[in-house]
């Protein structure tokens, strides 16, 4: 005959195991795919931590915990992390990923932990997704929502120059919080940080043609894209050619993903954008496009980045009026 008290007992087990398992934070271990590599160009390689073999990397390769990758002399390419933050790796750059955690499973937040032995970086990482940092031989940098680019040179030190968001960087001996449009050179692990602080000189300047996007019809729209390598003080134009990377937060906005700047530092480049979809209800309207230097020759110009003015994107309103109580409020 059944026991009801050890019933309700084995019950009671059965469900704190799964309250436990669901609201305890989730690691992720050694072997299981934390990133992704796509847009390769050139040489790549990888070297997985559980075998200690050197592969030919492949687009939708994936990465695990203390895996490492390297490019070659002509290579370039782009990680993927799962909550949408992305590292490009310019030529001769080794880099490996020390931990990838996934804190929460509601939120997805993730904390990144990334080791740059040698070579540059271009990172772009997501606001309030993660909690991520790199350290190189010289220094350590804490990441949040930041867009950067980072360089370790044996011999010369760790250049970090910063774009957009918050970024934290300590060594051996100091730590500062480097500011958008800032960049440390050359940093030591015995320097003090703030005698290595110096300003970008040249950026990418972005214009699109038309100045106003109207998406309120469901259509497709052509747009012109126009890309100005530039002194940021005087504005003249600096006369340096390269290959361009784009990037846009926007999934309707079709553009090429690289272009290349001309021996006098410009490019125009045809877009296409499509309105939201209908099913779309987070979209406020806000479109970033994002050019920069897809080379470690050309670590330091700035990138450029540029806001979409859009318009027809609010959703249609209706004013309800009380004249009893001399009120209004709007409803969608």
């Amino acid at each position: 005959m059944n026991n009801p008290s050890l019933s309700k007992y084995c019950f009671s087990l059965f469900i704190g195991l799964l309250i436990f398992i669901f609201n305890s934070p989730l690691e992720a271990q050694v072997g299981v795919p934390v990133a992704s590599i796509h847009e390769l160009d050139g040489l790549v390689q990888m070297t997985l931590q559980q075998t200690g073999r050197k592969l030919v990397a492949r687009s939708g390769s994936f990465l695990g915990e203390e895996d490492i990758l390297e490019t070659g002399k002509d290579g370039r390419v782009t990680i993927l992390f799962r909550n949408g933050s992305k590292i490009r790796l310019f030529e001769e750059t080794r880099l490996s990923i020390q931990k990838a955690l996934e804190a929460n499973i509601v939120n997805r937040a993730f904390e990144i932990e990334i080791q740059l032995h040698t070579g540059s970086l271009r990172a772009n990482f997501l606001p309030g997704l993660q909690i991520a940092s790199i350290q190189t031989p010289q220094a350590k940098i804490k990441v949040d929502g930041t867009v950067f680019r980072m360089e370790e040179k044996p011999g010369s030190g760790t250049t970090i120059s910063m774009t957009e968001g918050k970024l934290f960087v300590n060594n051996g001996v100091s730590s500062m919080e480097l500011l958008p449009g800032q960049r440390l050179s050359e940093v030591k692990y015995l320097d003090k940080l703030s005698t290595k602080l110096e300003y970008m000189n040249t950026q990418i300047f972005m214009n699109l043609t038309p100045e106003i996007v109207d998406l309120s019809k469901f259509i497709t729209q052509k747009m012109t894209l126009t890309l100005q390598l530039a002194d940021l003080k005087s504005s003249k134009v600096v006369r340096d050619a390269g290959k361009v990377y784009l990037e846009s937060d926007f999934y309707n906005l079709r553009l090429p993903s690289m272009t290349t700047l001309d021996s006098s530092g410009f490019v125009r480049v045809p877009a296409r954008i499509r309105p939201p979809r209908v099913s779309d209800k987070d979209f406020d309207g806000q479109i970033v496009v994002r050019a920069f230097l897809d080379s470690a020759r050309h670590n330091l110009h700035g990138e450029g980045s540029l806001v979409v003015n859009t318009q027809g994107t609010q959703p249609k309103r209706k004013l309800l009026i009380d004249a009893s109580q001399g009120t209004a409020h709007s409803v969608e």
